[in-house]
């Protein structure tokens, strides 16, 4: 408490007077609640352990909050040491709980042509994002109205690649389940089976008029049989 009253009081010092300059909307003569020593107890009632400092141990019994009143960045975590093998990668946010370790959400409508996200991850080299789970599933995905519930987009950077991988280890690769289907296959512009481009043997393809065919044998354009 001391400590924080003493704070105060040299912040206080070095505030510059302004004579007939007091805050909007209130009497000048009005005095501020929460200057001196109500103002620090009013701190030193949530701290338990130290004020919020950078690069100190900090805890605290009541929740800190920030709060952004402009289209910004409310919080940014910036860390730019590449590390080493002794000192391992740069963290920009890590979280312990017994619980929920961080929750996000993204509420309201933006303005155009903005996207709401409650989560956007970037990465230059590497995954964006990582899920480990030891008892459950490493990742859950939910929408009630939306198209779908994840959208893979590999883009063109490297058309040979695929937009998703999944591997079952000693179990099943992929299961789908479905009311209306289980699985569908987009169809292509022709008819028939490729006849350009490389193909691996197990892709299967529907063409224009909804057949359906399996490349058995690897090649440009490979062997394909129609099934069905």
């Amino acid at each position: 408490m001391e400590r924080l009253r003493a704070e105060l009081a040299s912040l206080q010092s070095d505030r510059p007077a302004a004579a007939g300059v007091g805050h909007a909307g209130r009497d000048d003569a009005e005095p501020d609640a929460f200057d001196g020593a109500e103002r620090a107890a009013q701190l030193a009632a949530n701290v338990t352990g130290s004020s919020l400092i950078a690069g100190a141990f900090n805890t605290s019994e009541a929740t800190t909050t920030l709060q952004c009143m402009e289209p910004t960045y409310t919080l940014s975590l910036l860390n730019y040491t590449p590390g080493t093998a002794a000192s391992g990668p740069p963290v920009a946010l890590y979280a312990v709980a017994q619980g929920i370790g961080i929750i996000v959400s993204a509420y309201g409508t933006p303005p155009a042509p903005v996207t709401s996200k409650a989560v956007q991850a970037f990465c230059q080299h590497g995954e964006a994002i990582v899920a480990d789970s030891i008892n459950g599933s490493a990742m859950y995905a939910h929408t009630t109205n939306g198209t779908s519930t994840i959208v893979a987009d590999q883009g063109n950077s490297n058309p040979a690649s695929s937009a998703v991988a999944a591997l079952g280890g000693t179990g099943v690769g992929v299961y789908a389940s479905g009311a209306r289907a289980p699985l569908q296959l987009g169809t292509s512009s022709g008819a028939g089976a490729p006849t350009t481009g490389t193909h691996e043997a197990g892709e299967l393809m529907v063409d224009a008029n909804a057949d359906l065919y399996l490349c058995k044998v690897s090649g440009t354009p490979g062997t394909w049989n129609k099934i069905g």
